[in-house]
């Protein structure tokens, strides 16, 4: 539905991405669909970085009558989720070299011992710090999601 007003009266090509999600705290499942966004980073409580399978969505706005796919995923006990727009991996320092991909989960090669606040602040400063001066020219979006334990996440 959203695709489809979105593709209404569009003159001018704009477009949106998203990632939608349902979780479910209790048992750790996450259905999601994709449209078009980056995939999410998902860090291994044990170690390591994975990224989450794509869906194959295109982005809103782009062409009508598409159908979403739905994908899912386990978070085990300490798993952490990023979910970040392209503004991101996009960013670019004063030589125009963007920040992109291998630079973001290289930022994740140790775990994240405090959880999602340290993960969102790893990204923020990686990039302050990648782009110096140079002004951004899109938006820069991060969240985070973390299972706690079997029944609580934050």
């Amino acid at each position: 539905q959203v695709n489809e007003a979105l593709c209404q009266d569009n003159e001018n090509a704009m477009f949106v991405t998203a990632f939608f999600g349902a979780y479910d705290p209790a048992s750790g499942r996450l259905a999601y669909a994709n449209a078009g966004h980056p995939p999410p980073l998902l860090l291994r409580a044990g170690g390591g970085t994975a990224w989450l399978a794509g869906t194959g969505g295109t982005a809103f706005g782009v062409v009508e009558g598409l159908a979403y796919q739905e994908n899912t995923t386990e978070l085990a006990a300490g798993d952490l989720l990023l979910i970040y727009s392209d503004g991101v991996t996009e960013a670019q320092d004063a030589q125009g070299r963007a920040f992109g991909t291998e630079r973001l989960a290289a930022l994740f090669e140790q775990p994240c011992a405090s959880g999602p606040e340290e993960a969102i602040a790893r990204v923020r400063e990686a990039l302050r710090d990648f782009v110096g001066a140079a002004e951004p020219f899109d938006d820069i979006t991060c969240m985070a999601l973390q299972r706690q334990g079997s029944e609580e996440a934050t």
